[in-house]
């Protein structure tokens, strides 16, 4: 027969061995879970590819360098009778060595359309690159003077046409209008909660799933199912809100790995 135990010798054991005697908190968790399964019904319209294709014609369109011909003069005559030269059949440096200019004076060289609207300004680009090879443009009026150009020569490389580029517009509109209609989704049930929905009335109405676990610990093992699993893309955020909320707390929206 041992010591008598005192009451506080048996506190103290049971301090020691809280684990033993112990049943840790368990939780039942709803969840409703949004993610992209929700919003993979949304396509790009043809309409949709089309005008992206129109709007970012930058980016689809041929690399154009143009070889340039050009000469500024201070008035319009004096522009008026190089062009008329040229058009009687002399060449171009033939028809500005009168006004004084000689062949280097006007050789600009290839240029982008960038690179001449910073030499010579919006207007005479436009009128330059619209015309054809070998076209002779002027007199155009700038900030500098009275403008005569011709075209020598105009090369193109790469771009894409609208059917070549369609499958890889269509993926990026699909992504992005999935990525706001997911957006769109978790607002609207997140102002659902607001107004005072209850968790089944926020998941009713955008048809969502919704998953009940079995009573489970903080770690997410469940005592009466050794076998269940929660899914690890969910255990993190769940189960840390889950044993945060009090047992009449709103229900909360947390952000997935997934983006979900």
């Amino acid at each position: 027969k041992g010591p008598k135990r005192t009451p506080a010798d048996i506190q103290a054991y049971y301090n020691a061995n809280k684990a033993r005697y112990m049943v840790p908190e368990q939780r039942v968790l709803r969840i409703a879970r949004i993610g992209p399964e929700q919003v993979a019904n949304v396509q790009a319209s043809d309409k949709e590819i089309a005008d992206y294709y129109k709007a970012n014609q930058a980016q689809y369109a041929p690399k154009e360098t143009r070889v340039i011909s050009r000469v500024v003069v201070p008035d319009q005559a004096a522009a008026q009778a190089i062009v008329n030269r040229v058009r009687s059949g002399q060449t171009f440096a033939a028809a500005v060595a009168p006004a004084g200019f000689s062949a280097a004076d006007i050789s600009v060289g290839p240029q982008t359309r960038e690179q001449f609207t910073a030499l010579a300004g919006p207007q005479v680009t436009a009128a330059t690159f619209s015309a054809d090879d070998g076209a002779l443009i002027g007199p155009v009026q700038s900030s500098v003077g009275w403008n005569v150009v011709k075209v020598d020569g105009i090369k193109r490389e790469g771009g894409k046409s609208f059917e070549a580029a369609r499958s890889e517009i269509a993926t990026k509109l699909v992504a992005d209008k999935r990525k706001a209609a997911l957006e769109d989704l978790v607002a609207n049930v997140q102002d659902s909660l607001d107004d005072g929905s209850s968790f089944s009335e926020a998941a009713a109405a955008p048809n969502l799933p919704i998953i009940e676990t079995p009573p489970i610990t903080g770690q997410g093992n469940a005592p009466s199912d050794p076998k269940f699993v929660l899914e690890a893309g969910l255990a993190t955020a769940v189960l840390k809100s889950g044993f945060e909320l009090a047992e009449n707390d709103d229900p909360v929206i947390e952000t997935l790995p997934s983006d979900g």
